[in-house]
C-alpha cells in the first residue's frame, strides 16, 4: 500500500516520492503513437469539438 499524505481538499501525494498514486489518477489516457498519454478534460474538449460541427479535415487555423 502506498503512504499517502494530503486530504480531500487538496488532493492526495505519496509521501515517499510526492506523486500521484495510480489509483487517485483521473485524467482520462489515450494511445498517441503508441504512447499513454493524460489529457485533462478530454470528455469536456471532445464535447466542444462536437459543438463546432465540423464537416471535413479543412485546417482552422
Amino acid at each position: 500500500m502506498i503512504p499517502l499524505g494530503g486530504d480531500d481538499k487538496d488532493g492526495y501525494y505519496c509521501s515517499i516520492c510526492g506523486g500521484i498514486p495510480p489509483d487517485k489518477i483521473t485524467t482520462k489516457r489515450i494511445l498517441v503513437d503508441g504512447k499513454e498519454t493524460g489529457i485533462d478534460q478530454l470528455d469536456w474538449i471532445i464535447s466542444e469539438v462536437i459543438k463546432l460541427h465540423l464537416s471535413d479535415n479543412t485546417t482552422m487555423f
